[in-house]
């Protein structure tokens, strides 16, 4: 029978600010891993980036969350969350949670008042956007507090009204394509870690220019 196990927590960084609370997640899957998780109550927003995970539970049944799937739900009480995996990959995504007892960040949009507890969102251009730069954020301390809860509430703002602004705002530390491409050099990376390929091999298979793919892996991991 195969050991069930469950990603490490230390790929999970859990940033608080203001009462908003963000998750950036870079999780690498095995084939076969299963593990249940409990959604606290409140407003969250989720993101998912990169990779794809089998989930079920009760606010959208059984079903495949992909990159560039992107949902709001709300829920008064904790939720048990089933996840599997059917292939070895990277999964990145960013989640945002807003507890119940923060409802001033909704306004006049909050779910009990239009309606409409749950919606889901697939390619949006803007909402991946907002992932790609929370995931990349360089900065640190307060400073990386005070932008990611920033761009969260940005995040709330845009889906609350199921619209807004549709064109993607850049990152200030690259483009959103350069940040989805350095994500995909970093996994490729990590996925063969004995047949590592040369800088200039790496930048054409990800369609970057050696230079600038240096540039950001220096920028965003150091």
């Amino acid at each position: 029978m195969k050991a069930v196990r469950q990603p490490a927590r230390e790929n999970i960084e859990l940033v608080r600010f203001a009462g908003v609370e963000v998750f950036l997640a870079r999780l690498r899957l095995h084939r076969g891993d299963q593990w249940t998780s409990r959604s606290a109550p409140g407003l969250w927003c989720s993101i998912i980036l990169q990779g794809s995970i089998d989930v079920s539970e009760d606010a959208f049944g059984a079903r495949t969350w992909s990159g560039g799937s992107s949902f709001r739900h709300f829920s008064e009480s904790a939720r048990d969350i089933a996840h599997s995996a059917d292939a070895s990959r990277d999964l990145v995504g960013v989640f945002v949670h807003v507890p119940p007892d923060h409802e001033e960040f909704w306004g006049a949009s909050a779910p009990e008042k239009d309606g409409s507890r749950s919606a889901i969102w697939d390619g949006d251009p803007f909402i991946t956007a907002l992932g790609w730069q929370m995931m990349a954020c360089p900065l640190s301390e307060r400073s990386r507090e005070l932008y990611l809860a920033g761009k969260a509430l940005e995040l709330l703002a845009f889906m609350a009204c199921r619209g807004g602004a549709q064109r993607a705002v850049p990152s200030p530390t690259g483009r959103t394509h350069e940040i989805e491409r350095l994500y995909e050099a970093r996994s490729r990376l990590l996925s063969d870690l004995k047949n590592q390929p040369t800088v200039p091999e790496l930048a054409r298979s990800v369609g970057l220019n050696p230079r600038r793919l240096g540039e950001l892996f220096k920028t965003h991991f150091g």
